[in-house]
């Protein structure tokens, strides 16, 4: 048993170690801009197994499905009103096939940057 658990903390201690090495990598890729790094990293989307776990009804799921259409639809407004615009959004948001940049790209609008 002893031997079992000796190799459970080394298994532990290389998996933390790698996570560490990850938030390095995003936050210092995040720091310096460098978007092809953030591109590159695999995204961990914690909020994809948290939103899983409260999200056992239809109708917990459709207003989570509501408050992403609502931020592209209040981005499009001010694209519409509006000379310039500034979104925020989390990279997990915005990257990816599923993400904001591409259902904005998927409507028309040319994206720059990442």
């Amino acid at each position: 048993m002893k031997g079992a658990l000796r190799d459970g903390e080394i298994i532990a201690g290389a998996l933390l170690a790698a996570l560490g090495v990850y938030i390095f990598l995003q936050a210092r890729a995040w720091a310096l801009g460098d978007v092809d790094t953030l591109r590159r990293l695999p995204h961990v989307d914690d909020r994809t197994a948290c939103v899983a776990a409260v999200s056992t009804s239809d109708r917990v799921r459709k207003l989570i499905s509501r408050a992403l259409d609502d931020w592209l639809i209040a981005v499009e407004d001010s694209l519409t009103r509006n000379r310039g615009t500034l979104a925020v959004q989390s990279m997990d948001r915005l990257l990816g096939e599923n993400g904001g940049l591409a259902a904005l790209r998927a409507k028309g609008y040319v994206v720059e940057g990442p």
